[in-house]
């Protein structure tokens, strides 16, 4: 399964982004091969429909769920039509690598 979680760094032990379109990065997390890639935002900084230009980008790469700690009205709706799903955790201290090891796997 393809998942990505908002983070704040670009490593497993950077803290989950409080943000999910405007995180900082986003990281790709494969758990058939259990591999990481982090790939810089390059949306976050767009004035005017991120959430959506964001699913949009994560269905093309096949993204099967998002982790984030909460999503807005747009890209909620959008991620259900595309039935991704959606995962939300409430610790904002939790870490990259922590994530991966309570929810993904």
């Amino acid at each position: 399964m393809k998942t990505v979680i908002a983070s704040s760094g670009n490593n497993l032990n950077d803290k989950v982004d409080s943000r999910f379109a405007r995180c900082n990065y986003f990281c790709f997390y494969d758990s058939e091969n259990q591999k990481s890639e982090f790939v810089k935002n390059s949306f976050a900084d767009q004035q005017s429909g991120v959430g959506q230009k964001v699913v949009g980008f994560l269905a093309e790469k096949g993204i099967n769920r998002v982790v984030a700690t909460e999503f807005g009205p747009k890209a909620k709706d959008m991620m259900e039509s595309l039935t991704i799903q959606m995962i939300v955790v409430n610790d904002r201290n939790l870490t990259i690598q922590e994530i991966i090891n309570k929810i993904v796997n």
